[in-house]
């Protein structure tokens, strides 16, 4: 088969004002010196994972299997108030308090088990000056060459809802302590007339045992000495 020449474009003839014909953009995207080589295509991926990485609103922790600290992002470094130079410094032993280092021993087996958590674990990570941060992290192994290669940590800051949660406990046994003292018998009832609360002086000022009480029973018992009224009961 002969080889058939391309049509020449007749000299001094702008060439579509400067456009290019679909022909043409295809041989130049094909053309070797505009072809990626490995190499590039890597730093590209490179300046991807870092970009990710840093900016992420996550919190991620990179560490060997030894639990020496490889990489973490901005957000971690913040939280925990240490700055990128002591990372070589740092081993997740020194992170977390005694009693958490066998957990951290099961999950680590975990990974190498299986590749990643199973489930989000909570953590208590001590930060540069000594105080300590909840968190909540799960795992993954980073492989390399096909071979695991170190593991990636991502979590949440859960301090602030861990310290509400401590301070709802808190003001709950307050009132419970106030009611189970208090010389008045103090009853909860829904909207739909269950009794939810029964204080423990109900038998000392009624005479009688409070289990099974309902609002009818309740209002038959007290109604001589009682003006509330339960629009359920009646």
């Amino acid at each position: 088969m002969k080889e058939r020449k391309g049509k020449e474009l007749p000299k001094g003839k702008p060439r579509g004002r400067g456009k290019r014909s679909s022909s043409t953009r295809s041989q130049r995207d094909i053309s070797p010196s505009h072809a990626r080589s490995p190499s590039t295509q890597a730093l590209d991926w490179e300046e991807r994972y870092h970009a990710l990485f840093d900016r992420s609103l996550q919190y991620a922790i990179i560490q060997d299997f030894e639990g020496n600290i490889l990489d973490a992002n901005e957000v971690v470094l913040k939280l925990l108030g240490y700055d990128r130079e002591d990372i070589p410094h740092l081993n997740i032993a020194s992170l977390l308090s005694e009693d958490q280092l066998p957990k951290a021993l099961a999950a680590l087996q975990e990974l190498k088990d299986t590749g990643m958590t199973k489930q989000v674990n909570e953590w208590r990570l001590r930060r540069k000056d000594g105080s300590f941060v909840d968190m909540l992290l799960s795992g993954a192994l980073i492989y390399q060459e096909g071979k695991p290669h170190a593991i990636l940590g991502i979590g949440i800051d859960i301090t602030e809802r861990k310290q509400e949660e401590e301070d709802l406990k808190h003001k709950e046994q307050h009132f419970e302590a106030l009611i189970e003292n208090s010389s008045d018998v103090i009853t909860v009832i829904d909207s739909l007339g269950t009794v939810r609360y029964q204080s423990p002086n109900y038998k000392a000022v009624w005479g009688r045992d409070p289990t099974g009480l309902t609002c009818n029973s309740l209002l038959a018992t007290c109604w001589a000495n009682c003006s509330f009224i339960c629009s359920n009961c009646i």
